[in-house]
């Protein structure tokens, strides 16, 4: 597996890319400076780390969920600028429980966790928000619903956040998972989903999950 991240670099004023490599559950890690480096450089600070599905960048820092067999999950943020290892953040307890990969994002520039649940046929999502600063930091939690349109109905679906802190929600077809159902957009203020129309000429299988994923940045 091979995660990837850009972020930006607030003492040099560069965009970085951060990239990892997973293999026999032992991780690499590299950085890129772009428009600087002529290749690859390989950082040794987070060695011990195992990421999850994803990293995100936020103020110059790149955080990922630490999925370290034989020790609670974690998060490890990573200076862009210094390119050290900064620190470990301890995940909500029941996002520990979860059997589904975390997903790590940010809401308004502050660190989030999805963590997609299945509750008696219904599926929800909570969202674990970190508030405060060192002695202060606390998760808030919030648990989202699907629309209540799609309760109980047959369907597969893809959380995720955009630019704006919204959560995405995508539907796909249980039979054909590349078909794409529904958009949905939940505004974590207002607790209110709002669906986005999906152009149907567009080939599902050209455009794809990955691609569907990189133009939800923009909605």
């Amino acid at each position: 597996m091979i995660c990837c991240s850009i972020g930006f670099d607030p003492i040099t004023k560069k965009p970085k890319v951060f990239k990892a490599h997973v293999r026999n559950y032992e991780a690499r890690y590299w950085i890129f400076t772009i428009g600087v480096d002529k290749s690859w450089r390989e950082i040794f600070d987070c060695a011990k780390s195992i990421p999850g599905s994803n990293f995100v960048c936020i103020g110059g820092v790149f955080y990922f969920v630490n999925r370290l067999i034989g020790m609670p999950y974690n998060i490890v943020a990573f200076s862009a600028g210094n390119e050290k290892f900064m620190r470990r953040i301890t995940l909500p307890d029941q996002a520990l429980t979860s059997i589904l990969p975390q997903k790590i994002t940010e809401i308004k520039g502050q660190i989030a966790v999805l963590d997609q649940k299945f509750f008696e046929g219904d599926v929800k999502v909570s969202l674990y928000v970190l508030k405060g600063i060192d002695e202060t930091e606390r998760w808030v939690k919030h648990i989202i619903k699907l629309p209540s349109n799609l309760r109980g109905t047959s369907i597969w679906p893809l959380f995720k956040t955009n630019s704006k802190g919204e959560i995405v929600l995508i539907t796909r077809s249980t039979s054909t998972p590349s078909t794409i159902l529904d958009i949905f957009l939940y505004d974590i203020a207002k607790k209110k989903w709002r669906e986005v129309a999906i152009n149907r000429s567009y080939d599902q299988e050209l455009l794809g999950m990955n691609r569907i994923a990189v133009l939800l940045n923009f909605v």
